[in-house]
């Protein structure tokens, strides 16, 4: 299957260093997420030229890179049906940010101001995969392993923070720290980052 920025059973596909990277990427969302997922399917995301080189513009001065999820809704059968073709509909964001990558938006998710929000942990990000997408009998969720030029990163372990404040001056980033008395239960991280794979799992 090939979708706009999507690629999946290509010869680099099935090579051994990718079936190593699918392993550990299985493994990372498996690890974090009660019950245990079953991962179905990896896809590498070619992003465009011009996202890319913005990316390593900021990877170069920030630095701190990371890897982290973000969850968020298909509204097609994106990865889950190997037949199944983009719908690139507006209101469709897995289709869009394989795509064109991210679009900040902070009227949904504001707790940090206006930013992409990323976590660690797969658990985290599951809460925000959206609709299930159902296929012969089974239920799918969706989400994304991100790279992110998080650069120099401001803690808090508090629910939120000003709009003014997001990230506060001399800082390029705001992390959610666990623990704090705003119920944050997992980490979030919310800066500069580009998709690297879109996952497919089920639910037990």
């Amino acid at each position: 299957m090939t979708g706009p920025g999507l690629e999946y059973g290509t010869a680099t596909e099935n090579s051994l260093q990718l079936r190593q990277r699918q392993a550990t990427v299985s493994g990372a969302v498996e690890n974090n997420m009660p019950p245990t997922p079953t991962v179905q399917r990896i896809f590498k995301i070619f992003n465009r030229a011009e996202a890319i080189e913005r990316f390593e513009v900021l990877e170069k001065s920030l630095g701190n890179v990371k890897r982290r999820f973000h969850g968020t809704k298909a509204l097609c059968g994106l990865g889950v049906l190997l037949n199944g073709a983009a719908c690139m509909r507006p209101e469709c964001n897995a289709c869009n940010i394989c795509a064109n990558g991210f679009e900040v938006r902070g009227e949904h998710y504001s707790r940090f101001g206006d930013g992409v929000y990323t976590s660690a942990t797969s658990g985290k990000s599951n809460d925000y995969a959206g609709n299930d997408n159902k296929a012969h009998g089974k239920t799918f969720r969706c989400m994304f392993l991100c790279k992110v030029a998080a650069g120099k990163t401001y803690k808090i372990q508090l629910g939120n923070l000003p709009a003014d404040q997001c990230p506060p001056p001399g800082y390029d980033s705001v992390v959610g720290d666990v623990g704090g008395v705003g119920g944050l239960n997992y980490d979030e991280l919310c800066d500069s980052v580009l998709p690297a794979y879109w996952i497919v799992y089920q639910l037990n």
